[in-house]
C-alpha cells in the first residue's frame, strides 16, 4: 500500500504528464493546420495566376505561334514560285503573276493583323492582371508591350504614321526594330504556364494524400492488448505474483503448478531455488 504523500505525488506527476501530452498534441495539430493553410493559400494564388494571367496569355501566344509558322511556309512558297522562277516577259503572264503575288501578300498581311489583334488582347490581360506576374517576367512583359505600342503607332501601311526613313534608321540602330512577334516572350509564357500547372498539381496531390491519411486514421482498427500479453496467452501461461522471490509461470486451468515446467529459452522465468534445510 502507498502512503498518502506518495499517492499525491504520483497523482501530480500523472496530471503533469497528461497536460504535457495534451500540449504536444495541440502543437502538432497547430503545425499541421498551419501547413495545410499555407498550402491552401498557395493553391489559391496558383489558380489565380493560371486562370487570370498565364493561361489566357499562353492560349493567345500559342495561336500567334501557329500563325507565324504557317505564314512562314507561305512566304517560302512566294519566294520559290514567284521570285526565283524565270517567268515569261509576256504582258498577260506578268500581269497574272503580279496579281497572284499581291493577293498572296495581302493574305499574309491579314494574318499579321490577327496576330496584332491577339497582341492587343494580351496587353489588356497584362494591364488587368499584372499583379499576378512573376518578378522574373516583368522585364519581358514590358518589352512585349513596348513592341506592340511601336508597331501599332508607327504602322508600316500608313505613310502619315511612319517615321521618316532617315530617323527610323537612326532609332532602330539603337533600340532595335519593332516586331509584332517576339519568340522569347512566347517561349517564356509557354514555360511559365506549364510550370504553374505542375506546381498546382503537386499541391493538390499533397492535399489529397493528407485527406486520405486522415480518413484512414479514423477508420483504422484499434489494437487491443500488448505483444507480451498475446505471446503469454498463446503459450498458455499467466504470470502469478504470489511466489516469494519473483514470478512463477502458471498454466491455464486447474493444473498443479508444481507439475508445470516453465518455457525454455531466453524468456523463461526460472523459479527461485528452495533454501537448504538446516541440520
Amino acid at each position: 500500500m502507498l502512503n498518502s504523500s506518495t499517492s499525491s505525488k504520483l497523482n501530480v506527476l500523472l496530471r503533469q504528464n497528461i497536460l504535457a501530452s495534451g500540449i504536444v498534441v495541440a502543437i502538432v495539430n497547430w503545425i499541421l493546420g498551419s501547413q495545410a493553410s499555407a498550402i491552401g493559400r498557395k493553391v489559391e494564388r496558383l489558380r489565380n495566376r493560371v486562370q487570370s494571367l498565364y493561361g489566357p496569355l499562353c492560349f493567345l501566344a500559342g495561336q500567334n505561334q501557329k500563325i507565324v509558322d504557317y505564314t512562314g511556309h507561305v512566304h517560302e512558297g512566294i519566294t520559290k514560285e514567284y521570285c526565283e522562277k524565270q517567268w515569261s516577259n509576256d504582258p498577260d503572264t506578268r500581269a497574272s503573276i503580279e496579281k497572284e503575288l499581291l493577293q498572296s501578300i495581302g493574305t499574309t498581311n491579314r494574318y499579321v493583323e490577327i496576330i496584332q489583334a491577339n497582341n492587343q488582347k494580351m496587353v489588356d490581360i497584362l494591364v488587368a492582371n499584372f499583379a499576378w506576374a512573376d518578378v522574373d517576367d516583368i522585364e519581358c512583359f514590358r518589352s512585349f508591350v513596348q513592341d506592340y505600342t511601336r508597331v501599332d503607332t508607327e504602322r508600316a501601311d500608313s505613310e502619315e504614321r511612319r517615321l521618316p526613313l532617315r530617323l527610323a534608321t537612326f532609332v532602330n540602330d539603337r533600340v532595335g526594330l519593332p516586331t509584332f512577334y517576339r519568340s522569347d516572350f512566347h517561349d517564356r509564357i509557354d514555360e511559365r504556364f506549364k510550370q504553374k500547372l505542375a506546381e498546382l498539381e503537386a499541391c493538390e496531390l499533397w492535399r489529397l494524400k493528407r485527406l486520405i491519411t486522415r480518413i484512414a486514421a479514423v477508420f483504422a482498427p484499434k489494437q487491443r492488448g500488448s505483444a507480451i500479453g498475446s505471446a503469454e496467452t498463446t503459450r498458455g501461461y499467466r504470470p502469478r505474483p504470489d511466489v516469494a522471490g519473483g514470478y512463477q509461470p502458471q498454466a491455464s486451468g486447474h493444473v498443479d503448478p508444481g507439475a508445470v515446467k516453465p518455457p525454455k529459452g531466453d524468456t523463461a522465468i526460472v523459479p527461485p531455488e528452495k533454501p537448504a534445510r538446516k541440520q
